[in-house]
């Protein structure tokens, strides 16, 4: 029997896969750019996002 995690690592493994071969029959990604592709975009979702800081007006505006 499997243990937990490595099932998930397996079903992880899988939706790559099958993301790369949609993106590609798509036309979305070309076939030799998948892996860089699919990766860039992994490593872009996983940065975490910083909220942009509000710039409030000072209230001495003369």
């Amino acid at each position: 029997m499997t243990k937990p995690t490595q099932a998930r690592d397996d079903d992880s493994e899988a939706l790559y896969w099958l993301k790369i071969a949609k993106g590609v029959l798509s036309g979305e990604i070309d076939p030799h750019n998948a892996r860089a592709v699919l990766s860039a975009r992994r490593q872009a979702r996983s940065k975490p996002r910083i909220k942009p800081r509000v710039v409030r007006p000072s209230a001495k505006q003369h």
